[in-house]
């Protein structure tokens, strides 16, 4: 187990679900002998609703999120 492993899970997670399984997850890593990663673990943010429903439709949609991106970025250079 590893911090990007817990966070992936963490982040597909509503945002009422967040909290309980974040200390779950820091509680097994804790249990395992793991206290750095169990801290790592407790110190994740829970998602805002908006950051929330970002996570969910980049994993729905990589490519579509992809490619909005994509678009931010030729905005972005575009103004410059």
């Amino acid at each position: 187990m590893d911090l990007d492993e817990v966070a992936d899970r963490l982040y597909g997670l509503s945002p009422p679900e967040f909290t309980a399984a974040r200390t779950a997850e820091a509680r097994a890593a804790r249990d395992a002998g793991d206290a750095g990663l169990a801290r790592e673990i407790a110190r994740l943010r829970k998602p805002t609703v908006s950051a929330a429903a970002v996570n969910r439709a980049a994993r729905a949609h990589p490519g579509e999120v992809a490619e909005l991106l994509e678009v931010g970025e030729r905005l972005r250079a575009a103004w410059q």
